[in-house]
């Protein structure tokens, strides 16, 4: 077994155990901490649904706000960030229901915000991947089934395109 252990930023080092990586965020969430990263949410994704008021107040989704340093297909860094990018997305989409606004909204907040507790062992554990995650949060807020699998099935289309492409 192969372990190198290299300290990337103040608050995430990387690990290779064998030949995966593994990213770490070695920082401690303060009370102040997770404030601070409500604040910056509030800002930024200027939730305007009242359950997205709710989700800004969950630790667990805090830190996964906060989660993340720029990386291959996420320069912006944090999930926080790349949210606020989606949803510039989302609202440039024409000609958009009210409800699918919302949903879209909420898929947006949700869907990479677990990231952070993802198991990416071998062999993948897909009941620990992100999207599990963030479906049995959201779970808590609403029934809504056409959100629920959208929330769950998002990355699908990609893994297809990946699988198709790169082979």
């Amino acid at each position: 077994m192969i372990c190198l252990t290299h300290k990337i930023s103040e608050n995430y080092c990387t690990i290779w155990l064998d030949s995966y990586l593994i990213m770490l965020d070695t920082h401690y969430h303060t009370k102040e901490k997770l404030a601070a990263i409500r604040a910056e949410a509030l800002d930024l994704l200027k939730p305007q649904q009242e359950i997205e008021h709710e989700f800004l107040k969950n630790e667990e989704f805090l830190l996964g706000l906060d989660w993340g340093i720029p990386r291959y297909g996420h320069p912006e860094g944090k999930i926080l960030y790349h949210i606020a990018e989606v949803l510039e997305n989302v609202h440039a989409v024409p000609d958009l229901t009210e409800i699918d606004l919302q949903r879209l909204r909420m898929i947006t907040f949700v869907h990479d915000t677990f990231k952070y507790k993802e198991d990416k062992g071998r062999p993948r554990n897909w009941m620990k991947h992100h999207a599990v995650y963030a479906k049995n949060f959201i779970a808590q807020y609403t029934s809504d089934k056409v959100l629920l699998d959208l929330v769950e099935l998002q990355d699908e289309a990609y893994y297809i395109w990946r699988r198709i492409h790169l082979q």
